[in-house]
């Protein structure tokens, strides 16, 4: 079982609220939450989500978002992660 979560909170027209991960997701993980943006190679605004437990920053971009589309991870108003 991993020792993160993250889950999708608001979308912007591509689907994907409520959406969580990993696949092996504990959603008692509530620790160290962290909000992120994730943004495509032209600055759009995909997702908004959280980020919980122990985690690196990329997990969200690296277990979802870069496959629909996403390039970038926004955390603390800048590009923190970027694939």
């Amino acid at each position: 079982m991993s020792a993160y979560r993250w889950e999708i909170t608001r979308t912007f027209g591509f689907g994907g609220k409520g959406v969580q991960g990993p696949h092996d997701a504990d959603e008692s993980i509530t620790s160290n939450p962290k909000a992120f943006i994730m943004k495509d190679d032209d600055g759009v605004t995909l997702w908004h989500g959280m980020l919980y437990g122990d985690w690196f920053g990329y997990e969200p971009l690296d277990d979802y978002g870069h496959a629909s589309g996403a390039t970038c991870l926004w955390m603390d108003g800048e590009c923190a992660v970027e694939l």
